[in-house]
C-alpha cells in the first residue's frame, strides 16, 4: 500500500496525452478508441491521396500540398492532444503516401513539384501574318496595335518572357468599317512568342459576343496543360468582351489571376458597355496604369499597381534631312484630340514657307481632307508605316500635339506620341496635360494654358 501511495500507476509512455481543454472523463475515452481514430486518419489519407496529391494525367505530386496537410497534422496531433504515438504513424503514413504514389505511376512522370507563375498576355493587336486579311475598308486603331507590338518586344528582351498569346484583332466591324464577315483563327510567333489569333464573327451587333466565345476557348486549352501552375492573365485595357472573358476563366480556374492595363478609361470615349465593365474591376487582382489619377478612380486600394506613361520601340532609321519651317503631327484625326484646333492655328500663320504635315484616320477625316483643299500648305498622308513616320519625326522642324487639358479625361490619359516625338530629337510642342509627370516638362515646349490663342 505504501509503494502504491509513492508511486501511483502511470501508463507507458508512448500512450500519455495531456490535453488543454479536456476533461478527464472525455480524455479517457479518446485513449480508449485509439485504434479508431488510427483507422479514421489512414482513410483520409488515402482521401486526400486520391483527390488532392496525385494528378490523374501525369501521377504528379504536388509539393506544398504535403507540406501543408503533414504541418497541419503535427500541429492537430502534437500541439493539441500530445499523442506522440499516433503522431509518429502520421508521419510514417505520410511516407508510405509517397511510395504507393510512385509503384502506381510506373511508366509516367512523378515528381515533386514547385508551382511556377505563367503569363499569358491576353490582347488586340494586328500581327503581321494577319494583314492580308485587312482590307482597305478596315478601320483600325493604330496606336492600339503599336503599343502592344511596343509592349511584346519589350518581353522579349526580359529573362522571364510571355508564355503565351491569345489575340483577337481590334478591327472595325462588317458590313461599314471592314469589308470582312468572318476573322479565321490561325496561330502565330510574335517576338520569339507563340501565339494564336481566335477565330469571331465580325458582324455588328454579334461582334462582342462572338469575341467573348473565342477568348475563352482558345485560353481554356492552354489553361488546361497548366492547371498545376500558377497563372496571370494580362488584358490589354478595359475592353468588355476581352476583361469580361478574363475575370469568368478566373473564376473557372482556381490557379489564375488577372492583371489589367487601363490604357483609357470607358466613360469618356463613348462606351456603351462602360457599367458593365466597371463592375469586373473589383475582380482584378492588379493594375498597370498610365496616371495616378487613375488609381482613385479604377478604387485600386490595396492591390499592386504599377504606373507605366506607356512604351517605345525603337526602329533603326536613316538619319533625315531636316525641312525648313515644317510642322508635323501624327495621330487620331479627331476634333476631342485637337485636331481642328491645329488646323486653325496653323491657318493663322502668314507665311507661305510653312508647311503642315497630318498623318492618320479618325473621325474628322473630311476635316482634314477639306482643309488640304483650301490651303496647299497643308498635307495629308493618311497611314504611313511605323519606319516612315519615325523617318518624317526626324525631318519635320517641329512636332506637335494639340490635345489640351480642358476634359476631364486628360486626367486619365498619356499620349503614346510624346514618347516617339521625345525619342526622335525634335522639338515638341503640346499642353501642360494633367497626366504629364514632372519628369517630362523640361525636355518639351509647354503651352502654358488651354486657350487657342496661346496654341
Amino acid at each position: 500500500a505504501a509503494f502504491q501511495e509513492s508511486r501511483p500507476w502511470r501508463p507507458h509512455r508512448a500512450l500519455q496525452w495531456r490535453p488543454w481543454i479536456f476533461k478527464t472523463f472525455i480524455s479517457s475515452i479518446y485513449t480508449s478508441i485509439g485504434s479508431l481514430f488510427l483507422l479514421i486518419f489512414g482513410l483520409i489519407l488515402l482521401f486526400v491521396y486520391k483527390y488532392s496529391f496525385k494528378e490523374k494525367k501525369k501521377g504528379v505530386l504536388s509539393f506544398p500540398f504535403v507540406l501543408v496537410y503533414t504541418v497541419f497534422f503535427t500541429v492537430y496531433s502534437q500541439g493539441v492532444f500530445y499523442l506522440t504515438y499516433y503522431h509518429n504513424i502520421a508521419h510514417l503514413s505520410v511516407l508510405l503516401i509517397f511510395l504507393l504514389a510512385l509503384f502506381s505511376s510506373i511508366g509516367s512522370s512523378v515528381t515533386i513539384k514547385l508551382k511556377n507563375m505563367k503569363l499569358l498576355y491576353l490582347g488586340c493587336f494586328c500581327e503581321p501574318s494577319t494583314e492580308h486579311l485587312i482590307g482597305s475598308r478596315t478601320r483600325i486603331t493604330i496606336s492600339t496595335t503599336t503599343f502592344q507590338k511596343a509592349l511584346l518586344q519589350g518581353f522579349k528582351e526580359l529573362e522571364n518572357k510571355l508564355d503565351y498569346i491569345v489575340n483577337v484583332p481590334d478591327i472595325g466591324s462588317f458590313p461599314m468599317r471592314c469589308s470582312n464577315l468572318f476573322f479565321p483563327r490561325s496561330e502565330f510567333e510574335y517576338a520569339s512568342m507563340k501565339g494564336v489569333n481566335g477565330a469571331f464573327l465580325n458582324f455588328t451587333y454579334l461582334k462582342k459576343y462572338s469575341i467573348y466565345h473565342s477568348i475563352i476557348k482558345e485560353t481554356s486549352k492552354w489553361l488546361d496543360s497548366h492547371s498545376e501552375e500558377k497563372v496571370t492573365i494580362l488584358v490589354y485595357s478595359m475592353i468588355y468582351p476581352y476583361l469580361k472573358a478574363a475575370i469568368d476563366l478566373k473564376h473557372r480556374y482556381p490557379n489564375v489571376k488577372v492583371s489589367c492595363i487601363v490604357l483609357d478609361l470607358p466613360e469618356y470615349f463613348g462606351d456603351n458597355t462602360t457599367n458593365r465593365i466597371y463592375t469586373l474591376v473589383p475582380e482584378v487582382d492588379s493594375f498597370i496604369i498610365l496616371t495616378e489619377y487613375m488609381k482613385d478612380k479604377l478604387n485600386v486600394g490595396t492591390r499592386p499597381w504599377c504606373l507605366l506613361e506607356g512604351v517605345y520601340n525603337p526602329i533603326e532609321v536613316a538619319s533625315q534631312k531636316k525641312r525648313k519651317k515644317t510642322i508635323l503631327y501624327t495621330g487620331k484625326l479627331d476634333a476631342r484630340f485637337g485636331i481642328r484646333d491645329l488646323i486653325e492655328a496653323f491657318k493663322r500663320i502668314d507665311d507661305e514657307e510653312f508647311s503642315l504635315w497630318i498623318c492618320g484616320l479618325g473621325l474628322d477625316q473630311a476635316f482634314v481632307e477639306d482643309a488640304v483643299k483650301s490651303d496647299s500648305r497643308i498635307k495629308y498622308w493618311g497611314i504611313m508605316e511605323q519606319k516612315r513616320i519615325f523617318e518624317m519625326q526626324r525631318e519635320a522642324t517641329l512636332l506637335v500635339n494639340p490635345r489640351n487639358g480642358e476634359a476631364e479625361y486628360t486626367k486619365y490619359s498619356f499620349p503614346s506620341k510624346t514618347m516617339e516625338y521625345m525619342a526622335s530629337g525634335t522639338p515638341t510642342v503640346m499642353y501642360k496635360l494633367p497626366g504629364l509627370p514632372v519628369d517630362y516638362e523640361e525636355h518639351l515646349v509647354l503651352i502654358p494654358d488651354n486657350s487657342q490663342e496661346a496654341f
